[in-house]
């Protein structure tokens, strides 16, 4: 954690790793919000093979939790 900067997340449980969240100033006075993971299947959920077909999936619920964050955020709910 480093405060306005980025934050580091560990993923335990059936799949495993690790991500970050990054913050940094851009055009305008607005701020880009970046999400990083690295996530590591079991062999039985298809190791590396099954962490690539999840890709599409994954990027699907990351991009509604990233939208969310976003609206909330926008509406000032989160203040």
């Amino acid at each position: 954690w480093r405060d306005g900067k980025v934050m580091g997340v560990r993923h335990v449980g059936l799949v495993t790793g690790t991500g970050r969240f990054t913050l940094t100033r851009a055009r305008g006075g607005r701020t880009r919000f970046t999400w990083d993971e690295r996530l590591r299947f079991p062999w039985w959920l298809g190791g590396r093979v099954g962490s690539v077909l999840a890709i599409p999936i994954m990027w699907t619920i990351w991009r509604g939790n990233v939208t969310r964050l976003r609206d909330l955020i926008e509406s000032g709910a989160l203040r």
